[in-house]
């Protein structure tokens, strides 16, 4: 079977039953868990499904953050209590995310597009003060949101009972999110020739983003053209560009490029994925690699 007549299937027993299973869809397919999640990952760039631990479920419209990025769970948290690959993937997506966050300095204006990697990242950055940032994600602004309202409840009850908060002069609750426009795709990104007029407009210290596949020919790719071109616009419009890969994503080409490797100024990827041809020419292709570790009880 080829890769795409399978894919088409997965999208319709998505748009049919709602959800997929990644243990059921590797017996059904005689494919490799790696093999369901790029597909996954695919069809997640081009709005046909959200990825949950253990699978997909089918997109209605942009969802709101799940339990994980509400409660900003840490990297050895929730996604640890079950087993499967999923869970290494959601556990590297935090690992990686708590990694990158620690650098991100009050007062920095920062990118992010979607992805699952950057809403990890958003969790996290959703505890900063004093930082801004730009994305073209429904998703990540709600994640980023989610953590504003959060702190500035808690900090009026504690602090300010009396007073309710400003939301333009309380700074304190958590980061400045600027939503750029454009038209919104089912997965809730916003593209299009407004959202590139947008990101031209601003300049961000660091463009935070992740991708479906990573080659060393090819670069970081996505599989939606139109979400390759705002992360391109990202690319050009920051100091500096960090790429968070998730181990499944080596060797992988997907649709359209949105950078080369000498674009990337930091690849952050966990030392699980350091083996395989694939990887290391990549790794040795990279000005500045940084290796984090996965969550506890995994190597």
């Amino acid at each position: 079977m080829l890769t795409q007549q399978r894919r088409d299937l997965i999208a319709a027993q998505l748009s049919r039953y709602g959800r997929v299973r990644t243990g059921e869809l590797c017996r059904r397919w005689s494919v490799s868990a790696m093999t369901v999640r790029r597909d996954l990952s695919v069809l997640e760039s081009q709005g046909l499904a959200h990825r949950v631990h253990g699978g997909a479920i089918r997109v209605t419209a942009w969802p709101e953050p799940g339990p994980a990025q509400r409660d900003h769970g840490s990297i050895t948290g929730q996604c640890c209590e079950d087993d499967g690959a999923e869970v290494e993937v959601a556990c590297a997506q935090r690992a990686m995310a708590a990694t990158v966050a620690a650098t991100v300095q009050p007062g920095a204006t920062v990118a992010l597009t979607g992805g699952p990697a950057a809403e990890a990242l958003a969790a996290e950055l959703a505890r900063h003060e004093m930082i801004t940032v730009v994305t073209n994600s429904l998703r990540v602004a709600s994640v980023l949101s989610a953590g504003q309202r959060a702190r500035t409840a808690a900090m009026h009850r504690q602090d300010l009972p009396d007073r309710q908060p400003h939301p333009l002069t309380d700074r304190r609750g958590g980061p400045t999110v600027i939503l750029t426009s454009g038209h919104q795709t089912p997965s809730g990104l916003l593209v299009g020739p407004l959202a590139v007029s947008a990101t031209e407009s601003m300049n961000v210290e660091t463009f935070f983003t992740d991708c479906t596949g990573l080659d060393a020919d090819t670069g970081p790719t996505v599989g939606d053209l139109a979400d390759a071109e705002v992360r391109r616009r990202f690319v050009r419009s920051a100091d500096r560009t960090v790429l968070l890969a998730t181990p499944e994503v080596f060797g992988v080409r997907a649709l359209a490029a949105f950078g080369r490797l000498s674009d990337v100024d930091t690849l952050v990827t966990t030392r699980t994925a350091v083996s395989g041809a694939a990887r290391d020419t990549v790794l040795r292709a990279t000005a500045d690699v940084l290796l984090t570790s996965t969550c506890a009880g995994r190597r």
